[in-house]
């Protein structure tokens, strides 16, 4: 057994090559992977939403760039095979610049084990809600920022807030904090709190959950396009959201 372990060399990592059935967010999401030697692509099919992935190969994983390309987004991805298992790792940055490791699981049609097993939350961050058929629009995922400038007299102030949507179903809002200018050169600023949550969606409404809350509110209406997204209220005022 020694002498033919030798004579074949040392065992072939495996192909990530093949069709993995898991969910983003509570939806249902299929994942198509081609491997070419250490080029890695492939496609995700999330309740009809669109992802593309490309990167490179590494033993029984990769690394590269997943691609949203209806909102012209793009961020970092770490992938990890264990026989018919594969957990896709997300990376983002929250406000603060610190990384975020936001991990699916996918298994390969065909392989044992049970399908569209839900992803874990990070950590720091309150969990992702486990109630049955959670829906969250994939559109709103991303870091976006809000500024209104105002002013009164000789005074001008501008606010900048900044949300980051996770795909896992948490949120960071706030941050951006607060600037003031008046005659004579003189000014200051000042940052802003930042809160967490939870966050849904059931139409077009976005629910959202703060942190410690059991209770789901209506947040506001929303309309995605492109890179703006405009947030309606129930007292009718508006909010023009961009994405980062």
């Amino acid at each position: 057994m020694l002498l033919l372990a030798l004579a074949c060399g040392p065992l072939a990592a495996q192909s990530l090559d093949g069709t993995y059935h898991g969910d983003i967010s509570g939806t249902p999401a299929t994942l198509t992977l081609q491997q070419d030697g250490s080029a890695l692509r492939g496609a995700i099919d999330a309740g009809g939403y669109g992802y593309t992935l490309t990167g490179t190969a590494r033993g029984g994983g990769g690394e590269g760039t997943l691609t949203d390309p209806q909102a012209g987004s793009a961020m970092a991805f770490e992938m990890a095979a264990q026989g018919s298992a594969l957990t896709l790792t997300i990376l983002t940055t929250d406000p603060y610049g610190q990384v975020q490791r936001i991990p699916f699981s996918f298994q390969r049609a065909g392989g044992s084990g049970s399908h569209g097993a839900a992803a874990p939350s990070p950590a720091p961050g309150p969990s992702a809600g486990a109630e049955a058929n959670v829906q969250r629009d994939p559109a709103l995922v991303g870091m976006w920022s809000h500024s209104n400038t105002y002013n009164s007299g000789d005074f001008s102030g501008t606010t900048r807030l900044q949300m980051q949507v996770n795909p896992d179903g948490t949120y960071l809002y706030g941050g951006g904090g607060v600037s003031i200018s008046g005659d004579a050169g003189c000014g200051r600023s000042s940052s802003g709190d930042v809160t967490r949550g939870e966050w849904r969606t059931e139409g077009n409404i976005v629910h959202i959950r703060e942190a410690g809350s059991p209770q789901w509110t209506p947040y506001a209406r929303y309309y995605v396009e492109g890179n703006q997204m405009l947030f309606t209220f129930g007292d009718g005022s508006r909010q023009v959201w961009t994405r980062q």
